[in-house]
């Protein structure tokens, strides 16, 4: 069964763990996004400059640079009803915002050409579940039901991200 192939090996039990955590979480995520229970914000995101909160966004391909702007404990989740693509679409955090506090669920997949993205990208659903990342960067994590693909991005994981956070490194624009 080809399916059986995209699962962690049983005998991997925190692999097998990881999985459960994410499909969790992303669909945790899905119910968010099914109430509504956010502001919407429509178009490409140049330009803007938004606080903690959860944002529901429409399938317009991001580009230009968003400001997320808050406290080191606040908390940005973007609820994309669609597919997150984006070129040349750049993210940055300000205010003592932690990139590892954003969380990007499209209802689709996830492509974007060089940009530079902060958060967490989780694509959960079956169909079009993954994430490809072409040139770039990203701060944070990708987490896909179906796959992940990165082509000349770096990408700096939470962890290393926090660690270099506290030995004063500022990203704050």
């Amino acid at each position: 069964m080809r399916l059986r192939a995209l699962l962690p090996p049983a005998s991997n039990a925190a692999a097998v763990e990881a999985r459960e955590d994410f499909l969790s979480a992303y669909a945790a995520l899905e119910l968010k996004a099914a109430s509504w229970a956010c502001t919407q914000v429509s178009g490409n995101l140049a330009g803007e400059n938004l606080a903690p909160g959860e944002y529901c966004l429409n399938g317009v391909a991001k580009t230009g640079l968003l400001t997320l702007r808050g406290p080191s404990n606040g908390v940005w989740i973007f609820l994309v009803n669609g597919a997150l693509t984006g070129t040349n679409f750049h993210v940055v955090m300000a205010g003592g915002g932690q990139p590892c506090n954003v969380f990007w669920a499209p209802s689709r997949a996830a492509t974007l050409t060089t940009s530079t993205l902060k958060g967490n990208i989780l694509a959960g659903n079956a169909v079009g579940g993954s994430v490809t990342l072409t040139g770039g960067a990203l701060t944070g994590r990708v987490l896909a039901k179906v796959a992940v693909t990165t082509t000349g991005t770096s990408i700096v994981g939470c962890q290393a991200h926090a660690l270099s956070a506290s030995s004063a490194v500022s990203e704050d624009q």
